[in-house]
């Protein structure tokens, strides 16, 4: 039987800043406390919709890592580590899994919606959105090179193989996990 990694509600979580524009950690540890002592199933921290597009890369990394430690395993936490950068989006979901992030949601950023026949510039339909931010669901967190292999899916639905492979390259994957998400069909 496959495990489930969360059921339920998610909450996102607002970010309190304090009046000089940084985290207010205290306040940020009572919202968590709260959404959970009233029956969360999960905590979403750096959302979609939220402060962590205005955040410096260092606030982004403790703003997760803070809510990873104060929730300590009593609910999942889902850390949002996307960006319009592709590298970024790695490095942000590298260090959310080393932080102890259960799951990742990374929304694919597009700037022109396109032309509205279900496509998004440069022939990406919303459908392959959909299964990128799928495969960092599924591999994000919980498989060694998790990542990377959402980067894979990442190419190989904005370009095909050809940019599969050239991540391949640059993320140094090895060639079986790289045969495995090449020839898996989403």
């Amino acid at each position: 039987m496959k495990k489930t990694i969360f059921t339920g509600a998610a909450v996102a979580v607002i970010t309190p800043m304090n009046n000089d524009g940084s985290i207010n950690f205290d306040e940020l540890g009572k919202i968590i406390d709260h959404q959970i002592d009233h029956g969360t199933d999960a905590i979403v921290i750096c959302g979609t919709t939220g402060e962590a597009s205005t955040f410096t890369d260092d606030e982004h990394v403790e703003a997760i890592r803070f809510a990873v430690e104060k929730v300590n395993h009593r609910v999942p936490v889902i850390a949002g580590t996307g960006t319009n950068n592709t590298a970024h989006v790695l490095d942000y979901t590298r260090s959310a899994c080393d932080d102890g992030a259960d799951a990742v949601l990374v929304l694919v950023i597009v700037p022109d919606l396109g032309n509205g026949d279900g496509q998004l510039s440069g022939g990406v339909g919303v459908g392959d959105v959909v299964a990128v931010v799928g495969g960092y669901l599924l591999f994000g967190c919980k498989v060694p090179e998790g990542a990377e292999v959402g980067g894979i899916i990442s190419g190989m639905y904005t370009g095909g193989t050809i940019n599969a492979a050239a991540l391949q390259t640059i993320f140094k994957i090895d060639s079986f996990t790289f045969t495995l998400v090449n020839s898996y069909d989403i």
